[in-house]
């Protein structure tokens, strides 16, 4: 799928300063920390419940002695039928703590 394609995905996010201080646009990724949901049973229930829904992406964990974090990294592996901000939306509705990160674009 061409980037023109998975513009939508991203574009209702531009413009919004992310929890890192970087706003988000068109030369970096939105991704979704989740404090606290590194092997959290419900957060793990959502993300099987949207891949049954058709929504993928990749994730991560990151651990240190200060927290634990969930990332939902909403790059170009981001498919289906569901936004950056839908997802976030459907964080908000479900009461799970979330804040954008920028990540920067690779050129490779």
């Amino acid at each position: 799928m061409s980037n023109e394609n998975q513009e939508w995905r991203f574009s209702s996010l531009y413009g919004r300063k992310a929890f890192n201080g970087i706003t988000i646009n068109e030369n970096n990724w939105p991704h979704i920390h989740i404090h606290g949901g590194v092997n959290d049973e419900k957060l793990l229930s959502i993300e099987r419940e949207l891949k049954d829904k058709g929504v993928y992406f990749d994730t991560a964990n990151h651990v240190d002695r200060h927290s634990a974090i969930r990332e939902w990294h909403l790059d170009w592996s981001l498919s289906g039928p569901m936004s950056a901000l839908e997802l976030s939306e459907y964080l908000d509705a479900l009461g799970i703590e979330h804040n954008f990160w920028a990540v920067p674009k690779r050129t490779e």
